[in-house]
């Protein structure tokens, strides 16, 4: 049993619809009929239960939340007592307090909880990671052994729920960052060290159909040009080099020439799968296409990002576009000691020295996705 369920709670951290039966499987380890395990947000009060045996039902769960959770007695006890270890009830209070206390009287001991171990532990910041096992009042306490038995099965438990929750902060991360590009048109590709296709934006797909200079073979990327081809593919094998190895990157531009109009211009980036880890499997490189003849619609974004005034957006937008210092003084019917005044500003708010540092950083604000 302790092997099944070691095995099911590393599963359950890449498939969440197996947390639902740890629970049992908790309770079976320790002879018991009734376990639950569960996140408890410190701040909000949110309560996110991941496992629960059966006498655990969404009512008893609304209760709970309602009643008792911001004075669970056993919780409090256990983090001043004893946080990340595990403990049993009659380590926090005699058979007679916990008999006398409320939260027993009116509510537990209808679920046939008497005898309780568990532990409760830090998790991420402002949660607490819960997981008791029970036992009824007629039944025999957990004991020393029983304790002994525990422990291993919640060290596991504690990692494995860490593990879940950093990989659930990434997966929304990601989601989030993908809304971003979506929203704002932005183009972006993932390759991989020999330029092999990982993931596009729709705005990507668009260009890569469209475009005769910039385009995919036998699912990579290429430029049809030779010498900006070559020079694309040196900048992508940098940066997924530096990607595997966690080492420092000048993001590298470079112009895609066109037989009409401008110039596409592309950023390799270094890209790093979950966590930054330095693996073969997790490092790629982003490329960040932008065509001057398409702008993005990334003002308010912008805005939000760095605390911009709506002008200094339109600036660091337009700049982001490929437009030049003179470019946006004629359109906005400014000097260029106003937009210079506005670019010190806007250099001021993001930390960057340089223009093109401006550039580079608002294309990867905006990805969302490099180290």
């Amino acid at each position: 049993m302790p092997d099944t369920l070691i095995a099911q709670l590393y599963d359950a951290t890449l498939d969440p619809t197996l947390w639902s039966g740890l629970a049992t499987l908790f309770a079976q380890a320790l002879d018991a009929p009734s376990a639950a395990i569960s996140v408890h947000n410190t701040v909000t009060g949110e309560i996110q239960v991941y496992s629960r045996t059966s006498n655990f039902t969404d009512e008893t769960s609304a209760v709970y939340r309602r009643n008792y959770a911001a004075r669970d007695v056993l919780i409090t006890r256990a983090l001043a007592q004893s946080p990340g270890r595990t403990i049993t009830r009659q380590e926090m209070m005699d058979d007679h307090e916990w008999s006398e206390i409320d939260i027993y009287r009116n509510f537990l001991s209808k679920l046939g909880v008497f005898q309780v171990i568990g532990s409760v532990f830090p998790m991420m910041p402002d949660q607490i990671g819960i997981v008791g096992i029970h036992r009824p009042s007629d039944a025999a306490p957990f004991d020393a052994a029983s304790k002994q038995r525990a422990e291993p099965l919640v060290a596991h438990l504690q990692r494995a729920l860490r593990i879940h929750q950093r990989l659930r902060a990434q997966d929304l991360a990601r989601a989030g960052a993908q809304t971003v590009m979506e929203r704002t048109g932005a183009t972006m590709l993932i390759v991989d060290q020999t330029g092999r296709l990982l993931h596009t934006t729709p705005e990507a797909d668009h260009l890569l159909q469209r475009s005769t200079e910039l385009t995919t073979v036998s699912g990579r990327v290429i430029a049809t040009q030779l010498s900006a081809n070559q020079r694309l593919a040196r900048a992508i094998k940098t940066a997924t080099d530096a990607a595997r190895a966690n080492l420092a990157f000048d993001d590298v531009i470079v112009p895609i020439p066109r037989r009409e109009g401008l110039a596409l211009s592309v950023l390799v980036a270094p890209f790093r799968g979950p966590g930054n880890v330095s693996s073969p499997d997790s490092a790629a490189a982003l490329l960040m296409v932008r065509d001057p003849q398409r702008p993005l619609h990334i003002i308010q974004a912008v805005r939000d990002l760095f605390g911009l005034t709506p002008t200094e957006a339109h600036v660091a937008a337009a700049l982001a576009n490929g437009q030049s210092l003179q470019e946006i003084a004629a359109i906005n019917g400014v000097t260029m000691h106003t937009v210079r005044s506005q670019l010190k500003s806007i250099s001021l708010k993001t930390g960057t020295k340089r223009q093109s540092d401006l550039v580079a950083l608002i294309l990867k604000s905006l990805s969302g996705l490099v180290a």
